[in-house]
């Protein structure tokens, strides 16, 4: 990158060039084009062109490759350096030219994907539908050799190994760039390649519970491919503002809902509501029938009516659960309103013509929402609307499980907010005694998929305005340390958990710890 930069700074102006943090930035803006000589002589004439600093133009470099502000895309005719725009082109196309068409097949996939860290096993494993297949097998051995090599020798990828650790490649963003731009004037081809992309990433990230039981257990799986859904979610919205944008299905949304629902877990809150927000609008769309079959040649069949509600529902809620935790009193109102269409809509789903199964799960479903409802109405202090919900949701679980089992997370979670409606009212013995029971229901739950914290937290406020400040110290002093285990001490549960212990020890009257 040293003679990138000297390079770089043979074109600047003197002011530019000479200035003390000249030799950092312009080594930072040659690694951002990965050397490229060509890349190097038009971004100078850039910065020439549009007098902006190095530091602007670097942020501007790193802020998106994808967008229709790409630097190198907007030279425009008059600058010094627009001789350059043709050789950048022409040398990549060159480039994908002497590639075999699964190789560039592939390198059109990964355009659609994060470029700094792609698992050589979500592209080296071809899809089974006939109409999404790109390699024709399934073999590592043979797509090193027929795929990577190519790659690898025209400088399109690199590769990044460690021994124990997985393979990993790098896309250059001003590769990705170009295959993106070429894709918008293939409508057909941009289609295709999104649908195999979001199927590649399907085959990876787990999906979200059925019954929307916490994930914890798969966040390890979700970190690896997190990255991979936000960007095909920049690549579709990004195409929404185009003539013939493309067009998105249930695959795509439920995928959102899930990688929204690990956001949510691990409380990234705007990330998680856009993502969370396409899906319900895919989903609305789709119901409403206003949008067609994605391609005829991809032979892909409209979803039920009913998949769709469900998963709408779904995305809402859990959008409804970051509104709720983070907009604060201010929010309120949003809040139940989001959390009130849910409702609407789960009971519409329940009153569908569905199979004894499909049934089963609409109305535990059903159970959940007007869970919900009333946590929305404790967060009011809506108490008395929030106790009448509470029991008729565990009434409905309470007739479902006599067909069918009926997971103990959801019982804990009812009877869990049925203690802090109590502890509302003032009534804390009935606090207590429905916050004990839903530890119990917990703890005989599926281990770490649950998180036993926010029950185990419910049980030590109880415990405390009861009056048993040593039991309540104990019990807020094991959440606080799982939560900084798990999570980190900065994480928003544990901050809740550590104001917990300090407050506890105040009353204790032992003020040097609590501080």
């Amino acid at each position: 990158m040293e003679q990138g930069s000297k390079l770089l700074r043979y074109y600047l102006p003197e002011s530019q060039a000479s200035s003390r943090s000249a030799d950092s930035l312009c080594c930072q803006l040659s690694a951002e084009v990965q050397g490229l000589p060509l890349l190097l002589v038009g971004v100078a004439g850039h910065i020439v062109d549009s007098s902006l600093s190095l530091s602007e133009t670097l942020d501007d470099l790193r802020e998106s490759w994808t967008n229709s502000n790409n630097i190198i895309e907007n030279i425009s005719p008059e600058s010094a350096t627009f001789q350059y725009q043709r050789p950048i082109h022409t040398a990549f196309n060159m480039s994908l030219s002497r590639l075999n068409p699964a190789a560039r097949n592939v390198l059109r996939i990964m355009s659609m994907l994060s470029p700094v860290g792609i698992l050589e096993e979500i592209v080296c494993s071809d899809l089974e539908e006939h109409s999404l297949s790109f390699l024709g097998y399934q073999n590592k051995p043979r797509f090193r050799r027929e795929i990577r090599s190519q790659l690898v020798a025209r400088h399109l990828i690199e590769i990044h190994e460690s021994d124990p650790g997985p393979t990993l490649y790098r896309l250059h963003r001003q590769i990705q760039w170009k295959m993106l731009m070429d894709l918008k004037e293939d409508i057909t081809a941009q289609q295709k390649v999104f649908h195999q992309a979001v199927a590649l990433i399907v085959k990876v990230l787990p999906p979200l519970s059925e019954y929307m039981t916490p994930m914890t257990r798969e966040w390890g799986s979700y970190s690896k491919a997190i990255g991979h859904v936000i960007q095909l979610h920049k690549v579709y919205v990004s195409s929404t503002q185009a003539e013939n944008p493309i067009r998105a299905d249930i695959s795509f949304a439920t995928l959102l809902a899930s990688a929204g629902n690990y956001l949510y877990e691990i409380n990234i809150a705007e990330s998680a509501i856009a993502l969370l927000a396409t899906s319900a609008d895919i989903c609305h769309t789709l119901r409403a029938g206003n949008l067609e079959s994605p391609s005829d040649t991809l032979q892909v069949s409209k979803p039920p009516i009913n998949e769709l509600l469900k998963l709408e529902a779904t995305a809402m809620t859990i959008q409804w659960g970051l509104l709720s935790r983070n907009a604060g009193l201010s929010g309120a109102q949003t809040a139940m309103a989001y959390i009130s269409t849910v409702l609407q809509l789960r009971e519409e789903h329940s009153w569908m013509n569905l199979t004894a199964e499909e049934r089963f799960w609409s109305n535990l479903l059903l159970s959940n929402a007007y869970n919900d409802v009333a946590c929305q109405m404790i967060n009011m202090h809506r108490y008395a609307e929030a106790e009448d919900l509470l029991r008729r949701s565990l009434s409905l679980k309470d007739t479902l499980s006599k067909a069918q089992h009926v997971p103990p997370f959801e019982f804990a979670e009812s009877r869990n907010n049925l203690a802090w409606t109590h502890l509302g009212q003032g009534r804390i013995k009935e606090a207590l005694q429905q916050s004990s029971q839903a530890v119990q229901l917990i703890d005989t739950a599926d281990g770490d998929a649950n998180d036993h914290t926010r029950f185990t937290f419910c049980f030590g406020a109880c415990v405390f305005w009861a009056g048993q400040l040593e039991e309540a110290l104990e019990v807020f002093e094991n959440v606080y340390r799982c939560r900084v285990t798990t999570l980190s001490k900065s994480a928003w549960v544990s901050r809740d958990a550590a104001y917990a212990v300090a407050l506890l020890l105040f009353q204790l009257g032992r003020t040097s710890e609590a501080k």
